[in-house]
């Protein structure tokens, strides 16, 4: 498993009322379940990147909007046939950033957002997996930490999407050989601690400029 998470963000004149927030981050995520014997297994490589801009709308208080993209390719069966599923995600939010000083260089801060999604999956014509579309809705809660290395630059950490509760449509074929339609609407909340081997935590860092 892979996991890395890259962030910047530009601020002018600290965290103060009116300045401006920019920001982007690149997460890769990788997880292999191969077995040496060829026998039926699963690996799966999630790629997505993202950019924000926001402005400090009260002091500590981030008002802003965000766009990303998301690449997954799956691949499930015997290792020696190739079979894979690939899908492409498209998103957008609004969010809302609090920072709270902790002391020693320290803010906790816990961000708020509601955000919208497209999914489309491609799949290989081998595999009896979905075709799918999706269209989905959420609203989540991320908090985190970050340390001030400096007056420009801090790191930080955080639980993405901690807890998040969603609505989503999907369509699409059970089978793109025989093309039987199907359609779910499915309501959910969840947590970060769903996730296996913690992929829903992050790392990264943020600039502060003026």
């Amino acid at each position: 498993m892979l996991s890395f998470l890259f962030s910047v963000s530009i601020l002018h004149a600290q965290i103060s009322k009116g300045s401006l927030f920019l920001g982007g981050n690149i997460n890769f995520y990788s997880s292999d379940n191969s077995a040496d014997d060829n026998s039926i297994g699963y690996k799966q490589d999630v790629f997505t990147v993202s950019s924000v801009i926001g402005k400090v709308i009260k002091n500590n208080l981030v008002l802003g909007a965000g766009l990303g993209y998301s690449h997954t390719k799956y691949r499930q069966g015997p290792t020696n046939i190739p079979n894979d599923q690939k899908s492409n995600g498209y998103s957008g939010n609004v969010f809302l950033r609090k920072y709270m000083g902790l002391g020693k260089n320290f803010y906790i801060y816990l961000e708020s957002a509601l955000g919208a999604r497209y999914d489309k999956s491609d799949n290989s014509p081998i595999n009896l997996n979905n075709n799918y579309k999706t269209i989905s809705v959420s609203l989540g809660v991320t908090p985190g930490i970050s340390y001030a290395i400096s007056k420009k630059l801090q790191i930080e950490t955080g639980f993405n999407q901690l807890l998040s509760i969603g609505y989503s449509h999907e369509k699409g074929n059970k089978n793109p050989s025989y093309s039987v339609p199907y359609k779910t609407n499915t309501f959910s909340v969840s947590t970060g601690f769903n996730n296996s081997y913690f992929s829903s935590i992050f790392f990264g860092f943020k600039l502060f400029l003026g």
